[in-house]
């Protein structure tokens, strides 16, 4: 898992800054489209992504998750 993880990297996500809105006017009856500014994400901290943990973590995630989904087969009594 941990070669399959190297060469398979999860892509970062980017968050917007801005973003185009279309409005009608309705007075005019015309469309106009301008820019506005997020501000809620400049001081926006994400959480820990996938693009940013270690191939190792990653693969031993896939192998505790193929540990919790076995243990449905397996009977203790």
């Amino acid at each position: 898992m941990t070669i399959y993880h190297q060469q398979n990297r999860p892509m970062a996500d980017t968050y917007p800054t801005t973003i185009e809105r279309t409005r009608f006017d309705e007075v005019a009856g015309e469309t106009f489209t301008y820019t506005e500014q997020l501000d809620i994400y400049p001081q926006f901290t994400p959480d820990p992504q996938l693009w940013t943990v270690a191939d190792q973590v990653l693969a031993l995630a896939d192998f505790c998750l193929l540990l919790l989904n076995a243990n449905e087969f397996i009977y203790i009594y």
